[in-house]
């Protein structure tokens, strides 16, 4: 009988049997590796299936656990737009180093001129930094009300141009001169409507170019490519090359790999002429 086959992502390295271990080690020595003063964004692509939710997981598991902190998001799993910026803020702020510091308060201000709720997500922030956790944060915040709108018009009075200009060298002085980083992993990207992923190019290439922060995007190029067409972006190749720096593919051979070593080299013989050349011939092709 044939082994079972778990079509679900692979959590744990030491059960890869789709031979990404190596490209896997590759690219979390380059972001170990890579400068933290300086943001950077990577693609990670490959068909529905491909294995690409497993490779996030071996990256993370061979990245420098002191150097990175990684952030697992799931915009597929966020109702609307907005909910789906202000998660994702909420989530590199968590993560921001050293407790209340000048890099948590201004990316917080920051993300009030970009988050149309505004109340509700000063009110998160501030019970955030007052050591309230993530959950009983979002509750509070819910009933934000008058009491915050005094704050609100104060910080409201000055451009996004100058609050992304002072996040930026507040995000600099705290990772120029370390080797720590934001490391964060969107993954199903392409299972969004258009004007969602539009969204979430624009924060990875606009709103959230820091120093400090590496994207790795998990995407079906053909399917983003569709629906940047949808949205009339004529040259979806070009559009995507402004946004990502380094691309890497999950390749189909992977799959006919495991498909081979699992349903087929299994009951080859060496001994046999035939199936030795065949197998032969299988392994020449990878």
């Amino acid at each position: 009988m044939t082994e079972e086959m778990n079509y679900l992502p692979v959590e744990d390295m030491q059960y890869d049997k789709l031979g990404f271990e190596t490209k896997a080690r590759e690219i979390a020595t380059f972001i170990n590796e890579f400068p933290s003063y300086l943001p950077y964004s990577i693609g990670l692509n490959g068909p529905w299936g491909s294995g690409k939710s497993s490779m996030l997981n071996f990256i993370e598991q061979s990245l420098n656990q002191e150097r990175c902190k990684v952030i697992r998001f799931n915009p597929w799993m966020v109702t609307d737009n907005e909910s789906l910026i202000k998660n994702l803020f909420e989530e590199i702020y968590y993560e921001i180093d050293g407790g209340v510091t000048a890099a948590k308060q201004k990316f917080a201000e920051y993300a009030q001129k970009i988050i149309p709720s505004a109340t509700k997500l000063l009110t998160y922030f501030g019970a955030i930094s007052e050591g309230m956790d993530p959950k009983g944060a979002t509750v509070v915040s819910g009933g934000a009300g008058e009491v915050t709108k005094g704050i609100g018009e104060v910080i409201f009075n000055k451009p996004l141009s100058k609050r992304k200009k002072e996040v930026y060298e507040a995000m600099d002085a705290t990772y120029r001169d370390t080797e720590k980083k934001i490391v964060v992993m969107i993954d199903e990207l392409d299972r969004l409507f258009p004007d969602e992923i539009i969204t979430v190019f624009q924060m990875i290439k606009s709103s959230l170019d820091f120093p400090g922060l590496i994207f790795i995007v998990a995407m079906d190029n053909s399917m983003v490519n569709e629906a940047l067409i949808k949205r009339g972006i004529s040259n979806p190749t070009y559009y995507m090359e402004k946004i990502f720096q380094r691309n890497y593919y999950v390749n189909s051979k992977f799959q006919i790999r495991t498909l081979t070593d699992n349903f087929l080299f299994n009951y080859l013989e060496d001994t046999n002429k035939i199936e030795k050349n065949l197998k032969d011939c299988i392994e020449a092709y990878f």
